[in-house]
């Protein structure tokens, strides 16, 4: 939050978060890890994702770091293992993932 002030008022609906970053705070994320699995849905992803208990589901974890190796963005998404598909692209030149 210190990084970003007021970045939690902001309306991302129809915005990108890198470039607010980018424009606004002139951070840039430099690197990034992300980790995909498969992994066997609970009670709780069972119940946002529609399927039943102890269906096989991906779950995605992400953290990503300015130059000085700062951790600056970090999420966690689960996703339907039936219907999904993944695009991952990276271009060292934007720096930005």
């Amino acid at each position: 939050v210190h990084l970003c002030p007021g970045l939690e008022k902001r309306d991302l609906t129809d915005k990108s978060l890198y470039e607010i970053l980018k424009n606004t705070y002139k951070l840039r994320i430099s690197s990034a890890k992300r980790t995909l699995e498969v992994v066997v849905s609970g009670e709780y992803e069972s119940n946002l994702l529609k399927v039943p208990m102890g269906e096989s589901i991906i779950y995605i974890e992400s953290i990503g770091h300015l130059y000085n190796g700062q951790p600056l963005e970090y999420y966690e998404a689960w996703h339907r293992a039936d219907n999904c598909k993944f695009v991952f692209v990276s271009r060292e030149e934007e720096n930005i993932l």
